[in-house]
């Protein structure tokens, strides 16, 4: 499974390696808030998308040349003075209009990069990304995908 995002809000995913994004399309990258998003945050995101797709693979198609998109919906809460990231909903088909000057932007920046990871990606497994991110290390062999705290 392959798992894309463009903000801590919205994360897509296609069949191919497992990519996830960086801090987000607009994102300040010099913000006190960066440490809680590196540190905890996002591995909470990468956790819940890389364990709902390992969930859900067999009934997901394997279809060569294709690729599937989803769309996740992610709430940030303050557990004990720490981020606590909850799943609100994953979409088969998330929207991709621009309903919003935000998710204007979001969503060219998420068109773009997704060209990159689907038609550049596989020719230069080195090449850029944009914002998506490829959890190489992600060992789904030794995570356990208990969603439980």
């Amino acid at each position: 499974p392959t798992a894309t995002t463009t903000s801590a809000a919205t994360t897509a995913a296609a069949v191919g390696p497992l990519l996830i994004p960086g801090p987000g399309v607009g994102a300040s990258k010099a913000t006190s808030c960066d440490d809680l998003w590196s540190t905890s945050i996002m591995p909470q995101i990468d956790k819940i998308v890389a364990c709902t797709l390992t969930l859900c693979q067999d009934k997901v198609p394997d279809r060569p040349n294709s690729h599937e998109l989803f769309g996740y919906d992610f709430m940030v809460s303050d557990s004990k003075g720490k981020p606590k990231v909850w799943l609100l909903e994953c979409n088969s088909c998330p929207a991709r209009d621009y309903s919003t000057p935000v998710t204007c932007a979001l969503v060219k920046q998420m068109m773009e990069d997704t060209a990159k990871v689907v038609v550049d990606l596989p020719k230069n497994p080195e090449g850029p990304t944009g914002e998506w991110k490829l959890l190489k290390d992600f060992d789904f062999a030794k995570r356990r995908c208990s969603l439980a705290r």
